[in-house]
């Protein structure tokens, strides 16, 4: 038998297509600060999001796309127990639009999943900082999305693993308003 390139690009074999099931609630985020899942974490920033889309595809082109725009695309996924809030809201977002989310593959690795996506198994949402990373077969697109155009970025412990120091380094972080910066502010410069 012929050798599966997926799994020799990624260590995991080649799986099968799925579909998902409608849910209608968006789904909840982890309260700054609070305990989830026997963990402590904050929201400590946003990343933005991106179509890793295959070079050669048809809306590869466009400068930003939309979920309307890939309704009939397979998608490469992280596992829901990796990532739940991105997960859930994939599929919400898409049984808002009618459309049912067709799964071509799961991965917790984003190297894997763009190795996926060039490997011609679907599309998927990175982070838009792979646009920086040059690629013949595979490029980034800016999502227009009201949920997944930003992913909330945490800073996350065990609690079997939580020293004093990062309890209240978390603690802090919990307390800083939406939009606010966890950095000090720069002073402004005396003299000439």
């Amino acid at each position: 038998t012929p050798a599966d390139p997926i799994r020799a690009l990624t260590g995991r074999p080649r799986t099968k297509l799925t579909s998902t099931g409608c849910r209608r609630s968006r789904p909840p985020e982890p309260r700054r600060g609070s305990t989830y899942q026997s963990e402590k974490a904050a929201q400590i920033n946003r990343a933005s999001s991106g179509v890793a889309i295959h070079a050669r595809h048809p809306l590869a082109g466009r400068r930003r796309l939309t979920l309307e725009a890939l309704r009939d695309e397979p998608f490469v996924v992280v596992p829901r127990d990796q990532h739940p809030r991105n997960h859930d809201a994939l599929i919400s977002r898409f049984c808002e639009l009618g459309a049912t989310l067709k799964i071509s593959a799961y991965d917790t690795s984003f190297p894997n999943v763009l190795a996926r996506v060039a490997m011609g198994e679907g599309v998927a949402l990175v982070a838009l900082g792979y646009r920086g990373d040059r690629s013949d077969s595979v490029r980034v697109i800016p999502l227009d999305d009201p949920l997944l155009s930003e992913t909330p970025i945490y800073i996350i412990a065990r609690h079997d693993n939580l020293k004093k120091a990062t309890q209240k380094l978390i603690d802090h972080l919990g307390d800083i308003p939406k939009g606010k910066s966890p950095r000090p502010q720069a002073r402004p410069k005396k003299g000439p």
